[in-house]
């Protein structure tokens, strides 16, 4: 299902082509200057809080040897001081080598702006872990004019996407931190969230930490714990890699229909056969799921 066309973002900020529609600037913005690092402050609309030092040094290692070769997006605070609206890593490379300024593009846009433009780039082009996400998305929910459509258009993804993501931060602060500190996957989280009690939710993440239990198989002792319930399924942007097993009697060829299926649709999906005929199963969980199932599969609610 073809999506909206994603968000201006910087490159209508600076007023850069899009190959997809005309961008019109939203603010006026100057010319690259040179500008001391020291009076250029961090962004407050910057959602990550992990930097990979790895990478980083990397980085600094690229600019050091070819250049920076594009220059840092800022707003001007006052006569002398700036702050960062793009460019975090960069920024924190500049400042591993020792440099003492650093090029920079100038623009006058409104705090608000900045503040959507920011949290959208960062969650579109950043590798930010299922906190930092969420964290990220309710910023945008909370202090923009953005709706979850709205959000889920900018960012190639579907609604229940948005929801299932927001999600996470109902899990106790303890799981945000070593979903966080990627001791846990996100699919995990949400795994979890199938459980009420945060007691529960907190003991159950420490055990998958301890023994390293994948998603699939923490899907089943979700269900024990609930009395035989089934959580609420992961859907298709879920990062787990476990392989399912095939229960007893069932056709493997089916089974991997059935595990296509489910990814595709963002669903559980069990397919029933009897000599070639039978009936496929969808379950959800929601009316959002509903229309995630909808959406994938081309149609409207």
């Amino acid at each position: 299902m073809s999506r909206e066309a994603l968000g201006k973002g910087l490159k209508g900020m600076l007023g850069v082509a899009s190959p997809t529609a005309p961008v019109v600037p939203v603010a006026p913005v100057a010319t690259a200057l040179s500008v001391p690092l020291n009076q250029i402050a961090a962004s407050p609309f910057q959602p990550r809080q992990v930097f990979d030092e790895t990478k980083l040094a990397e980085l600094a290692e690229s600019i050091g040897e070819l250049g920076l070769v594009q220059p840092l997006v800022v707003r001007r605070l006052d006569a002398t001081h700036y702050q960062l609206v793009a460019g975090e890593r960069r920024l924190r490379a500049l400042t591993m080598l020792g440099w003492q300024d650093a090029p920079v593009t100038i623009c006058n846009a409104p705090e608000d702006t900045l503040r959507e433009t920011a949290l959208v780039e960062n969650l579109q082009r950043e590798n930010l872990n299922a906190i930092e996400t969420a964290e990220a998305l309710k910023e945008l929910s909370d202090n923009t004019d953005l709706t979850h459509e709205k959000i889920a258009a900018r960012l190639g993804k579907s609604r229940v996407w948005i929801t299932n993501t927001l999600r996470l931060l109902n899990l106790p602060r303890e799981v945000c931190r070593l979903i966080a500190g990627d001791e846990i996957s996100g699919a995990h989280g949400r795994t979890l969230l199938g459980l009420a009690d945060p007691v529960s939710q907190l003991k159950l993440a420490k055990r998958v930490v301890a023994e390293q239990i994948p998603v699939q198989k923490l899907e089943k002792i979700v269900q024990e714990m609930t009395g035989g319930k089934r959580p609420k399924k992961r859907d298709a942007n879920d990062d787990s890699n476990a392989a399912p097993v095939a229960p007893v009697g069932k056709n493997r060829h089916l089974l991997d229909l059935e595990q296509r299926l489910g990814v595709r649709l963002g669903a559980q999906v069990r397919i029933l056969d009897e000599r070639g005929a039978g009936k496929i199963e969808i379950t959800y969980g929601s009316y959002d799921d509903i229309a995630g199932i909808l959406e994938r599969l081309g149609m409207s609610e």
